[in-house]
């Protein structure tokens, strides 16, 4: 944990200065970015010695380091702004303020995304699930990246100078299914500080336990941490979350945290879409409630970010906003929103489509929400 207190008016991120989010592409390229919060890659490039040093880099940390935001940083401009801790500001709270490093700090990885779900969030890009329930419905969409192996992904991470990483983040697709995440992590475990100072974190959905023989591995480091994307609780998470089952998501969380290594801990990553914006506060409460440490004590985090895509909440309606201001949950609306009528009738149409798709249906899963679009419904 940093000594270093971040002035309110400083905009120093410590991701764009020693952060690195590595994707891969359709055509075999990598893209990278400072951030994994941000809504496209800033820049493609082919595996190379120079992954690190790449010029694209350079843009962003020149406009952070004049305390000016980006535009790629809407994400946590809108959290803070809104009162709630960004991802800026909690990667501050653990690394301080430093100079550009040798190496990254912290890595978040895409290269293999099978799925098990479809979230109404997510899409194709990120879920074989997505992309198996679009083909069953004959419905088209974008080329997708071919997943990578285990070893191609070790390769990629050999062409980084590892000394300074604190932290990698494996993003999916579910990243604890199948054995290429777990291949990923033997080498990582043979780095000389694993086990003193290296957290690995699998960003989760939630459905997939951690296999009991995965357990001497999790020890080799200093902290596994599980990020689980949580929507919402009950019905509302089932609407979100397709085909998962919040009980059955719930009692495999509380099966980890029983049995797991005491090293394994748990974020809640809540994303904030038109979906669960009213309904913000219910998973602070059931995770106050049933979840708030690990059975060692640790307390569990708990963050937000908004949704990219369709379901961004620049698609609320002038009620929906009305009631944001007016709830005691903190106000997340753009400072700049206005209604886009365009936006909200293709929005309701996507939805429309996929609660047929998936016989479900937006005004009985979330009421509260189908209220606010009664004019256009």
């Amino acid at each position: 944990m940093s000594d270093y207190k971040l002035d309110k008016n400083d905009l120093y991120c410590p991701m764009i200065h020693n952060g690195l989010q590595i994707r891969t592409l359709p055509n075999g390229k990598l893209q990278l970015n400072n951030c994994c919060l941000m809504p496209t890659g800033q820049f493609e490039t082919d595996l190379s010695d120079n992954l690190w040093n790449e010029s694209g880099f350079r843009p962003m940390i020149e406009l952070n380091k004049k305390n000016e935001w980006s535009e790629h940083c809407n994400n946590c401009k809108s959290v803070e702004q809104a009162g709630h801790v960004s991802m800026r500001q909690g990667m501050f709270s653990a690394w301080g303020k430093e100079e550009r490093l040798s190496g990254p700090r912290r890595i978040d990885f895409t290269f293999n995304v099978s799925c098990n779900i479809a979230c109404r969030i997510c899409g194709p890009t990120c879920s074989t699930y997505w992309q198996k329930h679009l083909k069953e419905n004959n419905i088209s969409f974008p080329e997708t990246p071919k997943n990578k192996t285990g070893q191609e992904a070790i390769d990629i991470l050999k062409a980084l100078d590892l000394s300074h990483l604190k932290s990698i983040t494996f993003c999916g697709g579910e990243t604890l299914l199948g054995n290429d995440y777990w291949e990923v992590c033997e080498y990582l475990a043979t780095l000389p500080h694993a086990k003193e100072s290296l957290m690995v974190s699998f960003q989760t959905n939630g459905t997939q336990s951690i296999p009991e023989k995965r357990y001497e591995l999790l020890e080799k480091f200093y902290l596994v941490k599980l990020h689980v994307s949580l929507d919402g609780i009950e019905e509302r998470f089932n609407y979100q979350r397709w085909p998962a089952e919040w009980n059955q998501v719930t009692n495999n969380l509380f099966n980890i945290r029983d049995n797991a290594p005491s090293n394994v801990m748990f974020l809640l990553e809540e994303t904030i879409s038109i979906f669960n914006l009213a309904y913000i506060g219910e998973l602070a409460d059931w995770k106050q409630k049933y979840f708030n440490t690990n059975r060692e004590g640790d307390l569990i985090d708990h963050t937000h970010h908004t949704a990219f895509g369709p379901y961004h909440i620049r698609g609320c309606t002038e009620e929906y906003v009305e009631f944001s201001k007016k709830s005691k949950n903190t106000d997340m609306i753009p400072a700049d929103w206005q209604e886009n009528p365009e936006l909200i009738r293709k929005m309701l149409d996507q939805i429309r489509k996929f609660d047929s798709l998936r016989n479900q249906k937006f005004e009985e899963s979330l009421p509260k929400v189908a209220e606010f679009y009664k004019r256009y419904l």
